[in-house]
């Protein structure tokens, strides 16, 4: 018998699309990063973080997906994005542990 899967919540959706938007942001800045070796994320401290608002302030006034998506509010956007920096390590964590190891 098969099952009939339940519909996800689309203020679920939401959220994953806004936090989703906001790290493809950040990486498309080169704020942020993925380690090559560990495929981790992590926070490039010596990124222009300007590159990165800027963007994420183009993104809302001249993508309408975008717009919707924060209700055309730059600093939602904004404020996702400086969270996603503040929550990332600043060197990829398995590449430390490795350091400290050695």
């Amino acid at each position: 018998m098969l099952r009939k899967r339940a519909s996800a919540d689309p203020a679920v959706l939401n959220e994953v699309r806004r936090d989703a938007a906001a790290l493809l942001i950040g990486l498309h800045s080169r704020v942020l990063r993925i380690c090559a070796k560990h495929a981790r994320i992590y926070w490039d401290v010596d990124a222009d973080l300007s590159e990165a608002f800027s963007r994420a302030i183009r993104a809302v006034r001249e993508r309408p997906a975008v717009a919707e998506l924060f209700a055309g509010d730059e600093h939602a956007l904004l404020d996702r994005l400086s969270a996603k920096l503040s929550s990332a390590c600043i060197v990829c964590p398995e590449c430390a542990l490795g350091r400290l190891a050695a």
